[in-house]
């Protein structure tokens, strides 16, 4: 937990600051920042003293679904976040991400950065509900139901059956649906990346929309001298 605390740390300082321009906000500071909060939650010295099929419902809780905007409350300040209630919520930004697809080194390197985290992800918890099911056997839903229980007597909340989206499945489903499987299928491209970057492009149209004829020019000439060089 230590190591991954330190992981999560390190990330976050490659990641667009919380008090520096969240305008230019994308999905894998979404990811940086998500992890390291999950990482947090579960980093608690209460938590780790319970029963490991408490621990592993509320694994599947919080490390469960893939990365989201609502992990980190820092990020529900930013432009993007207020934007999916407010359509002008960017429009003061003076610049935002480049959404066109980049295939330099770099690039591919932080998607395969993204991917790799998002598969270790899925197969840490998947082995972990495998090794679970072996140990316990006939019974593994009934005691999950009762660990749910019991970690609302102890002050935590989570459901049974859990709900996870793992790395490669076809359908985010239910974890019904994931148990029955117990499998990575061939994988998806980053989804979740595709949807910022198409956020980005709309909110981007939308802030053309409320621009000056005179601020569209400007924008139009940007445009023409980047596709120049």
């Amino acid at each position: 937990m230590a190591a991954a605390r330190q992981e999560g740390t390190d990330a976050l300082k490659t990641a667009v600051a919380a008090d520096g321009d969240m305008c230019m906000l994308m999905g894998d500071d979404i990811r940086k920042y998500s992890e390291a909060a999950r990482i947090a939650k579960l980093d608690d010295s209460e938590l780790l003293k319970l029963p490991e099929e408490d621990r592993l419902v509320y694994a599947l809780k919080i490390a469960g679904p893939p990365p989201s905007l609502t992990d980190d409350p820092r990020l529900m300040n930013s432009p993007l976040y207020r934007s999916l209630h407010d359509g002008g919520a960017m429009r003061n930004c003076k610049q935002v991400p480049d959404g066109r697809v980049k295939m330099d080194a770099a690039a591919i390197e932080a998607l395969q950065a993204s991917e790799d985290t998002e598969i270790a992800r899925s197969d840490a918890l998947k082995a972990w509900i495998a090794d679970m099911q072996k140990r316990i056997g006939a019974g593994f839903d009934d005691k999950m139901r009762s660990a749910a229980s019991h970690l609302g007597d102890a002050g935590y909340s989570a459901r049974w059956p859990a709900e996870a989206q793992f790395y490669g499945e076809d359908q985010p489903g239910t974890f019904g649906q994931v148990q029955a499987l117990l499998r990575a299928r061939n994988g998806e491209d980053e989804r979740h990346e595709a949807d910022i970057v198409a956020q980005h492009d709309a909110f981007q149209a939308q802030r053309e929309k409320n621009m000056t004829s005179f601020e569209q020019m400007q924008a139009r000439i940007r445009e023409r001298d980047g596709a120049d060089r």
